[in-house]
């Protein structure tokens, strides 16, 4: 588990845990309906990174695996997704990611961790809003990164020597 109170803010966290995963030319496959500024961020990565991505209803394994590329970086998916309430089948798209070998990054704001534990339905990265469990009220802030070592040890380093948390 990676986390900072000077940095690691909800949205950082998606940051840095997209950075870490990616390179120039790299591909994302997204679910459908994803936070504002995280839309946002993948323009950016797209426009200035040529970071492609593409978006999928993630309604099925010959669904997502479709969009699945040589340079696909990670599937990077929003449940429950906010404001929708939809929810996707975390443990099909786990399976996917397995499948072609690319990990699966889970924003988990809403939902919490103590009623959706991912990791143990394979999924390979996990955010977390610690703003909406600590306080409640915004005058705290802070994401929490959770997952396997090797992932987490990429994100750190790039949190502490690129983006100088």
């Amino acid at each position: 588990m990676l986390n900072s109170s000077g940095g690691l803010t909800p949205f950082f966290a998606v940051s840095a845990v997209l950075i870490a995963l990616t390179k120039a030319g790299d591909h994302i496959v997204c679910s459908q309906g994803l936070y504002g500024c995280t839309f946002g961020l993948l323009q950016l990565m797209k426009n200035k990174y040529n970071i492609n991505h593409d978006f999928c209803a993630m309604e099925s394994v010959e669904q997502l695996s479709a969009l699945i590329r040589p340079e696909t970086a990670c599937t990077y998916v929003e449940t429950p997704i906010n404001p929708t309430m939809n929810k996707l089948d975390l443990e099909m798209i786990a399976q996917v990611g397995k499948q072609h070998g690319i990990p699966v990054v889970v924003d988990n704001t809403f939902s919490t961790p103590y009623l959706q534990r991912l990791l143990d339905w394979g999924c390979d990265i996990v955010l977390h809003s610690a703003t909406k469990y600590i306080c409640g009220h915004g005058d705290v802030v802070g994401g929490l990164v959770v997952g396997k070592k090797q992932f987490i040890n990429s994100v750190a380093i790039i949190t502490l020597t690129e983006i100088d948390a």
